[in-house]
């Protein structure tokens, strides 16, 4: 089993300050890659939290994720624990977030305090900004 550790991503639409490169393509380009070498090494993703700068980022930046993980033939397995920038006031609520959005379409599962088999016996948990564990 392969596994793709990444964290704080905070996928957004606007650049930084001090970023002179086009921000939202470069994220898109990592993105790209990420997700290529996931399907090629038949590996799963781990995000530790952040995946989103805001829990609202924007409809393209959001859209723009979702095709390409559309586009792949077999789309890699993404286990997201939620982190404090993906909440919306600092809930658990994911109704109104990008990462509600991306877990209710199947895309992603959000990693919570009971274990989630990933393979072999390996078991993972995934307590998030604020939650017990």
């Amino acid at each position: 089993m392969n596994i793709i550790l990444l964290g704080d991503c905070h996928l957004r639409a606007s650049s930084p300050e001090g970023r002179i490169d086009n921000f939202l393509e470069t994220q898109l380009r990592k993105w790209d890659f990420i997700l290529e070498f996931a399907q090629k090494n038949n590996a799963i993703i781990l995000q530790a939290g952040d995946l989103f700068h805001n829990p609202t980022p924007s409809y393209s930046l959001i859209n723009e994720f979702i095709e390409k993980v559309l586009n792949l033939q077999n789309q890699p397995f993404m286990l997201v624990v939620q982190g404090q920038h993906d909440m919306m006031m600092r809930s658990n609520d994911r109704k109104r977030t990008a990462l509600g959005l991306l877990e209710n379409l199947d895309f992603i599962y959000v990693a919570n305090n009971k274990p989630f088999s990933i393979s072999h016996g390996w078991e993972v948990y995934g307590v998030g900004f604020g939650e017990d564990y």
